[in-house]
């Protein structure tokens, strides 16, 4: 007798299985406690041929947005019946991808990119903490990869970027959507990729950032910083931009490195959230604000006490057998 596949046939039957996958500990970390998230994977990966639970493994939510890994795209490129191959090198500094496809005339279409040393400064890349300083040829690899497959065979990627190129791309200001109810409610309806990501991006946007963070009572705000609500309006040339709520702006870095830390320091405290969510929260933030801390003065700080803050979380999760 076969194994049953999951497959969700309306709105409805998604959300609650979007609620289930959210509470299991064998999801990606990017989908625990993610219902919203889980719901446009799943979505763009019906789009794309992949079954519920190969989206959740293949498919990245960042910033609102649905990514897909580099290994997963060139899979589903290879996958298309006028795939003919591809060629991934460097010559010196510089990763090429050579991706080739048939035409309708029986030519053969080549599609090469490439990504270098010199352009991943330029876009403020190079150097970065993170992948591009463990990895740095993988991270090329993966930009040209992403470049040519995009361009070679765009009815595969539908548009979709790979997940080490949303790593990079700071995540722009929400907007405040009122589709949420309509395609929650939509019943058998067919659904859009668009809808679910309007309805997300409603869901996702708590009042406040307590609601994201943890705890409000933990929760340090610019006036009990002592700064005003003047001080800390969208006047400020240094913006903070915390996931799934509304950006902040200060008019130092300074400030930006205060309100930062009492925002780690609230997840820290919160209660109702365990060490591994916490280090995925910690890490949320950052990978938000990655352009601001390579450049800022306090940046390098900034980080040094989230990797801190990770080693005490790693040891939580050591002595409650969660690692």
């Amino acid at each position: 007798m076969g194994t049953a596949i999951i497959d969700p046939k309306s709105m409805s039957e998604l959300m609650e299985f979007a609620d289930a996958m959210s509470k299991s500990g064998l999801v990606p970390n990017d989908y625990q406690g993610k219902p919203n998230n889980i719901v446009v994977a799943v979505q763009w990966g019906s789009e794309i041929g992949l079954a519920p639970m190969q989206a959740l493994q293949n498919i990245s939510v960042i910033n609102g947005r649905a990514t897909v890994w580099g290994d997963s795209a060139l899979a589903l490129v290879a996958a298309h019946p006028l795939f003919l191959g591809i060629d991934e090198h460097f010559e010196g500094e510089t990763a090429v991808c050579i991706v080739k496809r048939k035409l309708s005339n029986g030519e053969v279409q080549e599609t090469r990119r490439e990504f270098s040393i010199d352009m991943a400064k330029k876009a403020g890349l190079w150097g970065r903490k993170g992948p591009w300083t463990s990895y740095p040829n993988r991270m090329l690899q993966m930009r040209a990869r992403g470049f040519a497959l995009r361009d070679g065979f765009p009815d595969a990627m539908k548009g979709m970027i790979t997940t080490e190129e949303g790593w990079d791309t700071p995540p722009e200001e929400k907007q405040s959507h009122t589709k949420v109810d309509k395609v929650v409610n939509i019943g058998d309806g067919a659904v859009t990729s668009q809808e679910i990501l309007e309805a997300v991006g409603e869901a996702e946007t708590p009042t406040n950032d307590a609601e994201q963070l943890g705890e409000g009572e933990v929760v340090v705000s610019p006036t009990e910083q002592g700064q005003s609500e003047t001080e800390a309006s969208p006047l400020g040339s240094y913006t903070l931009n915390i996931p799934r709520c509304e950006p902040e702006s200060y008019g130092t870095t300074q400030e930006f490195s205060d309100r930062y830390k009492a925002l780690m320091d609230s997840v820290m405290k919160a209660t109702t959230i365990d060490a591994r969510s916490k280090m995925t929260k910690l890490r949320e933030l950052e990978d938000a604000n990655a352009q601001l801390l390579s450049s800022s003065p306090e940046g390098n700080e900034l980080i040094d006490h989230r990797l801190k803050l990770n080693k005490k979380l790693g040891v939580e999760l050591k002595e409650t057998g969660n690692e």
